[in-house]
């Protein structure tokens, strides 16, 4: 009777388990459909005007191509006095002036630990980097459409009103790929081994 009962609990033990891998599972699946159909705001666009960065911490920074010195790799002091050239980070050079007057008061007390590594000196002139850690974007594909739309529109006057063109980096969206599958799929997997296993 006790060998019933002991298996009785284990097969108890086991369904509550799977169901709340089950209600884990559905969870996220409704999350990932919300989030391909009402996606977050882009955290850096690009359009004729200029570059717009939407992050928490740095509201409403717009920086104009006609501000705008260069557009490469982030480029830091190496230890021996050469500079490293990140092949990571994509950045743009700002001139020091800009920096102060239209970046700095916008800079939040809240920023996250790492977030002053988005600007870097070079020079006279600052280095704000577009890439980052938390964005599935290589620095390649920041760097061709920058340059391509600095190199454009950088000698034509100022407008903040141009609109078109407009390319958005770091939103997620389901794009039906089989890393994006196995990304999806290997944490319920795991899970639902931890569980059946433990």
């Amino acid at each position: 009777m006790d060998r019933q009962a002991t298996v009785r609990r284990v097969g108890t033990g086991m369904r509550s388990k799977f169901r709340g891998l089950l209600y884990l599972g559905l969870g996220w699946i409704a999350f990932s459909s919300y989030r391909h159909f009402y996606s977050d705001r882009a955290v850096v666009s690009m359009s004729a005007a200029g570059i717009h960065f939407h992050r928490p911490w740095l509201k409403g920074l717009f920086i104009p191509w006609q501000e705008v010195r260069g557009v490469g790799h982030l480029v830091v002091p190496g230890i021996s006095g050469v500079p490293y050239v990140s092949p990571y980070a994509a950045a743009v050079t700002v001139g020091q002036n800009f920096y102060e007057q239209h970046i700095t008061p916008k800079r939040s007390f809240f920023s996250p630990p790492g977030a002053e590594a988005m600007f870097q000196p070079k020079g006279e002139a600052i280095q704000v980097v577009l890439s980052s850690a938390d964005m599935a974007v290589k620095a390649e594909d920041f760097l061709g459409p920058a340059e391509a739309r600095w190199k454009t529109f950088r000698d034509q006057p100022a407008s903040p009103c141009q609109r078109g063109g407009t390319v958005f980096y770091g939103r997620w969206s389901i794009d039906g790929s089989r890393w994006q599958a196995v990304q999806f799929l290997a944490p319920l997997v795991g899970l639902a081994v931890v569980g059946l296993y433990r």
